[in-house]
Order: structure tokens, then C-alpha cells, then sequence
């Protein structure tokens, strides 16, 4: 996972005061700049699935973790940086969180990247299946054909469930196929799966029926009776016959030589 954050632009562009520490006020403007919100407004919506919602959850407090230790920022001063960022419901739900060992108190730092894991970033059920699903040896190499990966997708499909997210199951669908495949289908904009693996089939149908087409081609143009007519065999022999008196003489049949 990459964070679009430029630690060293942040560190570069710190200013100081007289005294040589990093004025608070100045800490979060400058920070401010590089966090992102995270949460859905009510124009937004609600979140298009549960690991979309998982994703975004886990880069944002990896990057306001980064922020944090990049600019210094301690105490209780980070907690108000977080719920300065949080928007929609998140910030909702940290304006009720409470701390677990003391819930008159507010949590600590750690209490709350714990919690916040546990509320926005894990779903145990669907977490198990997806880490199962990307560690599976599933893919259609050179001798399979896709009809015959197509029974085994989703025959894994069927032993783990249907509850994973469709998108998440289109995008492994087409790193699991093969290049000349991947590379026709994996910039189109798919709903379903099924209409992916409809593709598939007809890159793999067109691919075999071009394949063979170039095949005979290949063939017709290099047979002895095809070969003599071409256009490389008649540019041949003008350029060895010469001159244009030697242009008329006679061919001996039998070798294609001159006579004389």
C-alpha cells in the first residue's frame, strides 16, 4: 500500500520559532494540508460496499499515523488531529467513544487506532475469505482453457461463499488470466463478474480463430506452387537477372537457371 504523502517536503518546510520548537498552531495547518477525511458526507452516501469502507479506513490512519510521527505531534494533540479529519459517521463515532479502561475518560492514542481498527478496518468473516482468496494458486496458465478456469473460479467461489464484494472478485478474475487476455479486458469497466468472464471467452474464441487464420497464411505463402508466384520470388529474380538484355533470355525449367 502507498500513502501519497511527501515526508520530505513535510520535514523541509517545518518552521520554527525563536526558541527552536515547532510552534503548535503551525503543526496542524501544516499537517492538515497533507491528511485526507475520511468518511462519507450525505451527498456521498453510504460507502458502495464493506471493503471499500475496509480500504479506505486502513489507508487513512496509515497516513495520519505517518503525519503524526513526521511532525511530532504527542499527547492528546493527536487524537484532536484524528477527529479533525473524521467526517460523517466516523466522527460520530468518535465523539461517543469512550476509553474501555476508564469510559468517564477519553481514549488514548493506542485505544483509539485499536478501536478504530476493530470498527472500520476488520471484518473477521469477510477478512478470513478475502486473505484465503488472494493466497489461492488458482490461474489459467497456457494450456488451460478459460471455459475450463471459468468451473474452477467458481467452484472456489462456491466453497468460500458468495458474500465477497463483486468488485473485488473481478479484479482477481483478470490477474488470474493470461497476458494477451489481461491486457484486452483489464482497462474495460465491468458490473459483473459473469460479463468478465464472458470476454475472456471471446478474447480466447478470437485469439484461436486469428491464430489459425495467420497459420494458413504462413502456410499458403510458403508452398512450392504459391512460393514461385509471389511477389518476393518475382523481385528476386529481376534484381538477379541483371541487365535488360538478360532480362528475355530463356529459363531452364527444370533448375530455374539461365542458360548460357
Amino acid at each position: 500500500m502507498t500513502l501519497e504523502v511527501d515526508t520530505y517536503n513535510m520535514k523541509s518546510n517545518m518552521k520554527t520559532n525563536k526558541n527552536g520548537t515547532i510552534t503548535p498552531l503551525f503543526v496542524f495547518q501544516e499537517a492538515m494540508y497533507y491528511a485526507g477525511k475520511f468518511g462519507r458526507t450525505e451527498e456521498e452516501g453510504p460507502w458502495p460496499d464493506l471493503l471499500t469502507r475496509m480500504y479506505e479506513a486502513d489507508l487513512w490512519l496509515s497516513k495520519i499515523e505517518l503525519i503524526i510521527e513526521t511532525y511530532g505531534i504527542i499527547g492528546s494533540a493527536r487524537l484532536t488531529f484524528a477527529r479533525m479529519n473524521l467526517i460523517g459517521q466516523p466522527s460520530r463515532w468518535l465523539t461517543h467513544l469512550k476509553s474501555e479502561s476508564n469510559p468517564s475518560d477519553k481514549p488514548t492514542w493506542p485505544e483509539f487506532v485499536k478501536l478504530f481498527r476493530k470498527e472500520f478496518c476488520c471484518h473477521h468473516e469477510l477478512d478470513q475469505r478475502l486473505n484465503h482468496f488472494a493466497f489461492l494458486e488458482l490461474k489459467c496458465t497456457k494450456d488451460m482453457r478459460v471455459a475450463e478456469f471459468n468451473e474452477k473460479f467458481d467452484m472456489h467461489l462456491y466453497l468460500m461463499g458468495d458474500n465477497l464484494p463483486e468488485k473485488y472478485l473481478i479484479s482477481n478474475y483478470i490477474l488470474k488470466l493470461p497476458f494477451y487476455i489481461r491486457k484486452k479486458v483489464q482497462f474495460e469497466k465491468f458490473s459483473t463478474l459473469r460479463s468478465v468472464m464472458h470476454a475472456a471467452l471471446l478474447e480466447e474464441s478470437m485469439k484461436v480463430f486469428y491464430g489459425n487464420q495467420n497459420d494458413m497464411n504462413y502456410l499458403n505463402n510458403n508452398d512450392d506452387d504459391n512460393f514461385k508466384t509471389s511477389r518476393n520470388y518475382r523481385r528476386r529474380n529481376r534484381r538477379n537477372r541483371g541487365g535488360r538484355a538478360r532480362r528475355y533470355r530463356p529459363f531452364n525449367n527444370n533448375n530455374n537457371e539461365f542458360h548460357g
